[in-house]
């Protein structure tokens, strides 16, 4: 068993360098690693129901940002892209 200095030096070197998988133009995501907890840390009334950490998490700030591109290329679902191209002298802006 690692000791908790060990296991705060393990967390902070690998898992807050990983990427955030956010998904793409399809699918947008807002995984945990987006967010950081704003919530109370001191001041807390001593008979409330929820303890420091749940206070804490209580209150979070997210983040996150989505673009789209400049001249996005918008087809119905399902549109077979091969086939257009090639039924119709290939793709190009003014497809």
């Amino acid at each position: 068993m690692m000791s908790e200095r060990t296991y705060q030096e393990y967390y902070r070197d690998k898992f807050t360098k990983m990427k955030t998988p956010v998904g793409g133009y399809s699918l947008l995501l807002m995984p945990e690693q987006l967010r950081t907890f704003i919530g109370p840390k001191t001041n807390i009334p001593t008979n409330a129901s929820a303890d420091v950490l749940r206070a804490n998490a209580a209150i979070q700030q997210w983040y996150g940002e989505y673009s789209l591109p400049a001249e996005p290329y918008v087809v119905q679902a399902g549109t077979n892209l091969a086939e257009y191209g090639r039924t119709h002298g290939g793709l190009d802006a003014k497809s």
